[in-house]
């Protein structure tokens, strides 16, 4: 007997996607700061907002937008994650877009921060 998903897993079953619905998505880096971490080192460890980065993240928001994927309504940068509210397109599902997109932010950051 399978154990039912547990955490992370669990939030994907049933997940579905529908065209013109509002999103709120969280997109996390991999290397997550310490809860009690200071602003200053927020700032000085946080891999989102090393310098270019949040250039990079927008380039990325405004190409999927452009493309007609989505509409972005609002956004807030933090140190180690980003928080998205955006209305999904026509042309491709949700898991689709947030795949491109984390595929050419989490590329074009490694190259700028190594």
């Amino acid at each position: 007997m399978a154990l039912p998903p547990v955490g992370y897993q669990a939030l994907r079953k049933g997940r579905v996607s529908e065209v013109g619905r509002l999103y709120f998505i969280t997109k996390s880096t991999r290397e997550r700061l310490l809860k009690d971490a200071t602003p200053d080192e927020q700032l000085q460890q946080g891999r989102l907002v090393q310098v270019g980065v949040p250039e990079i993240i927008m380039e990325a928001l405004g190409w999927i937008q452009k493309q007609g994927l989505i509409r972005l309504w609002a956004y807030c940068l933090m140190p180690d994650h980003l928080h998205l509210l955006l209305q999904l397109g026509e042309k491709t599902g949700l898991d689709k877009v947030m795949k491109r997109f984390g595929s050419f932010t989490g590329l074009e950051v490694y190259k700028q921060t190594g």
